[in-house]
């Protein structure tokens, strides 16, 4: 709101249930699409804007989950390891 959006309801989805990989699978790669172009873009966007705490809020989110796609793939690696 102090940046002037306001914020809005989003419809929640049911989680699918799936197995463990799939689902490891699945976060991988929302993970990956989040760290490689939704939050890059907001980056942009909050530069041209003009708002730098934006900018740098987003660069953080974008390091986690960078992080988070390297720590689900490494579960996903190790599901068949003993």
């Amino acid at each position: 709101r102090a940046l002037g959006a306001k914020p809005e309801r989003l419809p929640a989805e049911r989680p699918k249930v799936q197995g463990t990989r799939d689902n490891l699978k699945e976060s991988v790669a929302k993970e990956r699409e989040q760290s490689g172009v939704t939050y890059p873009e907001s980056m942009r966007r909050a530069h041209h804007a003009g708002v730098p705490a934006a900018e740098r809020a987003f660069h953080y989110a974008l390091h986690s989950e960078k992080e988070h796609a390297r720590l689900f793939q490494a579960a996903l690696d190790n599901l068949d390891v003993e």
